[in-house]
């Protein structure tokens, strides 16, 4: 079995500048406003210090935040198809944009089969079609959870989509062919909430996307950044006050009832909702807590938040 501790990476290089080409399905092109993890992997491997590299491909939909980077929004992602669709498309995409390395997420739209070595195929198929064109690595994703009810969807479909996608990697590299795999389930498993997905609870949003980001991160880069302890916290105590942390800081509730607006240090501004659990920390770092927007239970609230500061130089 693939054991992810001893996944292979890149790593990125800093003498050299990489050509990066997303691929995929609706995942990586993204929906509504969020532009896939791409938008949120620009932010953590620019975190990581690492700006060498630009995005290929034909398409241009879904920017995101990805418009803060000029116009360095590309992919080649095709909302809807599957493996085997994808599959007909690479050797073209990879003539056409020429990317050192190329991130592939796919299998979300194969729910057709429940046979581990039907998927297997497909994804053998794949990469053959990949490999005949090019040497250059690929980072493989797996169709990623999606949430039923608050916990992590499962069923025969989802398991054969990840067991046939983890078998034909595992064969690829015992090949020794460059593959750099991410799983997804083992990503979100651990930091699991359904207020990371979009309400069609299969795509994710901007948080969602970015635990999916810190791997590919990973297998790009070689490493990600590691978790910061807080230097001080402070209890917010002063209603319609703004709080600001210029380093970033985490927050968390310490009401059931409370709501508030955060701007994140990605400068987008988003409201924790009364459902966010007690005592958990909102997964992206923020740089304002809005006191003016605390309310519990529909009052103002006092002393239900806790924002804990980052050092210098370890903002996420």
């Amino acid at each position: 079995m693939l054991n992810p501790s001893k996944f292979p990476v890149l790593p990125m290089r800093a003498d050299r500048f990489y050509r990066v080409m997303p691929f995929g399905d609706s995942l990586t092109s993204g929906t509504s406003t969020f532009s896939g993890w791409r938008g949120p992997l620009k932010r953590v491997l620019a975190d990581l210090g690492v700006t060498n590299w630009e995005y290929v491909g034909s398409q241009t939909g879904q920017q995101g935040y990805l418009a803060d980077y000029g116009r360095d929004w590309q992919h080649e992602a095709y909302g809807g198809e599957t493996v085997t669709q994808l599959t007909a498309r690479i050797a073209t995409a990879l003539t056409s944009n020429a990317p050192d390395v190329t991130v592939a997420m796919m299998g979300s739209n194969d729910g057709d089969t429940t046979d581990v070595q039907v998927i297997k195929g497909r994804f053998d198929r794949f990469f053959d079609a990949y490999f005949a064109v090019t040497t250059n690595p690929i980072v493989s994703l797996s169709r990623p959870p999606a949430n039923t009810n608050g916990a992590i969807t499962m069923d025969s479909v989802v398991q054969a989509g990840i067991d046939g996608w983890r078998l034909s990697v595992q064969g690829q590299l015992s090949r020794g062919r460059s593959v750099l795999p991410v799983d997804p389930h083992a990503l979100i498993r651990d930091h699991f909430h359904r207020y990371m997905f979009s309400g069609d609870n299969t795509h994710y949003n901007e948080l969602g996307y970015h635990q999916l980001a810190l791997g590919i991160a990973e297998a790009l880069a070689g490493r990600t950044r590691p978790p910061v302890a807080p230097t001080a916290s402070v209890r917010i105590t002063a209603a319609g006050t703004d709080f600001d942390f210029a380093e970033g800081a985490s927050v968390a509730k310490l009401s059931s009832l409370d709501t508030f607006d955060v701007t994140t240090v990605a400068g987008r501004t988003v409201r924790i909702p009364a459902q966010w659990p007690v005592g958990t920390a909102w997964p992206a770092a923020v740089v304002r807590v809005h006191g003016a927007d605390v309310t519990s239970g529909g009052a103002v609230a006092m002393s239900n938040i806790v924002a804990s500061a980052f050092a210098p130089a370890t903002r996420w």
